[in-house]
């Protein structure tokens, strides 16, 4: 046969070959993208069916919803559904707003990153702040909620300047000089707001909606507070829960008399209360890729590490973002908790993935990262019913030593009267319970377990710790 007839054929069975390889390749990356949302819908569903989940779940790769989902209610008496559409409050992931009107009032040439806190503010009787300072939580201004908790006596709503006002009057202690440390503190973010409305002569809520709301048409986020005129007035607006000490039942935060000043303190701004719905908040992480509001410039200042923070468990604090190295990848994200309502929005940038939980009776918290450990191929358990089985004294013993992580001291397992502890070098011993020769469980209804795995000749050969589905190894040393 003649060779210069062969070679068209060769090219045509290696690109038929190309083609069925790429199709090959496709259909497993498609297989198994299905198989993890299914976890996802898997893993939420036990969540809600065993830990009382309550919320709306998002999840998007590349600005495409590939998973959401809603459990429960959202209006427990009324017995009201949860929907795509519901509102809920977001409580500190409202700052990346209120660092993003700042970035805006810069580009603008309104105001200075390294204006002091005293041109804006000279009655406040703490030195050398800078808005920087401010927006990165290293002022060491003291916290607004532990000032209004201790002082506030009225049934009104508590106002950015009647929160001054405390602070100028009662002069707490300061956490400690500015720019000497880190403390996360809602102070800044309340200040931050009356800034920006101090330079662009309008309403802080009026400034955000017209330059961030509405240019993203984010027609689903509101300021909801007495100073907006339209508390409870929204549309598809949640109602908040807090569980009682057994997490048997639930109560609006007004029925209980302890959260007084803490429903008082909805009438701030710049630290929290913003209302939103999952679907607002993908827009929202969507116009960050694309510099919609602010210039790739200001976004990338905001979004960078400014100082090694500790909030959240992350490695570095932005301007009202954390920052994380996780699964090879960069996390950018905040949570948001506040009177029931429990939120996180976590975007990996390398990635480009979005995930977004919602909670309205505090049952967030965790799950936002499981999605995470699930979509990086990381081994989860999926939640269940834990029930306790009676261990020999010698069985209990087989857990009792010190557990490390990474070489450094995670917590020790202790035997006390016939109970096993779990015990850290700080806070209170928590009670652990046998489910198996194996496997204990937290005795206060968290979803944490200890498992250990023997080698044939019964010695502990692994041993990992569950956090909401989440498997870390550790190893145990004693």
């Amino acid at each position: 046969m003649n060779s210069k007839t062969c070679r068209p054929k060769i090219g045509v069975y290696a690109g038929i070959i190309l083609v069925l390889t790429n199709f090959f390749l496709l259909s497993q990356t498609i297989s198994a993208q299905k198989a993890k949302i299914a976890l996802i819908d898997r893993f939420a569903a036990a969540k809600h069916k065993f830990h009382d989940f309550n919320g709306n779940i998002l999840v998007a790769e590349k600005g495409r919803i590939i998973y959401q989902k809603s459990f429960g209610k959202a209006d427990f008496k009324r017995n009201l559904p949860l929907t795509s559409q519901s509102v809920f409050n977001l409580a500190s992931i409202s700052k990346q707003f209120t660092a993003t009107a700042v970035m805006l009032a810069v580009e603008r040439k309104l105001l200075s990153l390294d204006d002091p806190l005293a041109k804006y503010f000279p009655e406040i009787p703490y030195e050398n702040i800078t808005v920087r300072q401010l927006l990165t939580h290293t002022s060491g201004l003291p916290e607004q909620n532990e000032l209004m908790f201790k002082y506030w006596n009225s049934d009104d709503f508590v106002t950015n300047r009647q929160m001054v006002e405390y602070l100028v009057k009662h002069k707490p202690v300061a956490a400690f000089k500015a720019g000497e440390d880190f403390k996360y503190c809602n102070t800044n973010y309340s200040l931050l707001a009356m800034i920006v409305e101090q330079v662009t002569k309008q309403k802080f809520q009026d400034f955000v909606t017209k330059n961030i709301f509405e240019p993203l048409e984010m027609k689903q986020t509101y300021f909801l507070n007495p100073q907006a005129g339209n508390y409870g007035k929204i549309p598809n607006q949640t109602e908040n829960y807090i569980a009682d000490t057994e997490g048997r039942e639930y109560f609006l935060p007004e029925e209980i008399p302890q959260y007084k000043n803490a429903v008082a303190m909805l009438g701030l701004t710049g630290a929290g209360n913003i209302y939103s719905t999952a679907a607002d908040l993908l827009k929202w992480q969507e116009s960050l890729k694309t510099a919609k509001i602010l210039t790739a410039e200001s976004l990338a200042e905001m979004r960078k590490p400014q100082v090694a923070g500790n909030v959240d468990g992350s490695d570095a604090y932005g301007f009202g973002l954390s920052i994380k190295s996780i699964y090879g990848d960069t996390k950018i994200f905040h949570y948001g908790g506040t009177l029931g309502y429990w939120n996180s929005l976590q975007h990996f940038k390398n990635s480009d993935r979005t995930i977004i939980v919602l909670t309205n009776n505090e049952s967030e918290k965790g799950l936002t990262n499981t999605i995470a450990a699930i979509l990086f191929d990381q081994k989860v358990t999926l939640p269940s019913k834990h029930t306790e089985i009676k261990l020999t004294p010698q069985q209990l013993k087989k857990f009792v030593g010190e557990y490390r992580l990474n070489g450094n001291f995670a917590f020790s397992v202790e035997l006390k009267n016939g109970k096993l502890f779990r015990a850290t070098r700080s806070g209170e011993p928590k009670e652990l319970k046998a489910e198996s020769t194996s496997k204990l469980f937290y005795a206060d209804g968290t979803d944490r377990q200890i498992e250990l795995i023997f080698d044939r000749r019964g010695a502990v050969k692994q041993v990992f710790f569950i956090s909401d589905g989440i498997n870390l190894e550790l190893k145990k040393v004693t």
